[in-house]
C-alpha cells in the first residue's frame, strides 16, 4: 500500500516550479551520493553520512535525508506545497538518485498529477499537518483517505 507524505520543495516551497516541471522531489546536502550508504540502518547510515566533529548538524538533518532518500518508495504519494494557497500531489517512480551541482541533488523521480488540492478544500486535521516546517512529513491514513477523495485516484 502506497504511502503518504507532505514535502517542501525547497525551503518555504522555493523549487517547486522546477521540481513540477522535472518531474522530481529532492533535498539539498552536501555529502555527495548516498547510494553505497542506503542499504542499512538508519544508524548506520548516520555514522557513515556525518563527518567528524560535526555540531552543525542534527540528528534530525539526517533523518529527513534517510526519509526522502531511503524510506519513500516507489509507489509512495507526496503532497508538495505549490502556488500560495495550493498542493500538487503526485506519485514517486523511482529509487534515489544523486545529481551532483544541482540544485537539491537528492532526487526520486516523481508522476505529478495535473489535480491540485486547494488548501480552502482541506480538513483542520490536514491544514494543520501541512503547515508544518519540516521538509518532509508522514501523513496518516486518514489524511490519505482525504487526499484521495479531493483529487481522485492518481
Amino acid at each position: 500500500m502506497s504511502r503518504y507524505y507532505r514535502m517542501m520543495l525547497g525551503s518555504k516551497g522555493a523549487h517547486t516550479a522546477l521540481c513540477l516541471r522535472e518531474n522530481f522531489i529532492g533535498i539539498l546536502d552536501e555529502t555527495g551520493d548516498l547510494s553505497a550508504r542506503l542499504n542499512g540502518d538508519f544508524e548506520s547510515f548516520q555514522q557513515s553520512t556525518k563527518p567528524q566533529n560535526d555540531r552543525h548538524f542534527t540528528e534530525y538533518h539526517y533523518r529527513t535525508i534517510w526519509t526522502v532518500c531511503h524510506e519513500v518508495q516507489i509507489g509512495d504519494v507526496i503532497l508538495g506545497r505549490g502556488r500560495p494557497g495550493e498542493y500538487a500531489v503526485g506519485e514517486v517512480t523511482s529509487d534515489y538518485f544523486h545529481r551532483p551541482n544541482e540544485i537539491l541533488g537528492h532526487r526520486r523521480a516523481m508522476k505529478w498529477s495535473t489535480r491540485r488540492v486547494a488548501r480552502g478544500d482541506m480538513s483542520p486535521a490536514l491544514k494543520s499537518v501541512t503547515a508544518l516546517y519540516d521538509t518532509i512529513v508522514p501523513l496518516h491514513d486518514d489524511h490519505a483517505r482525504e487526499i484521495t477523495t479531493l483529487i481522485g485516484k492518481l
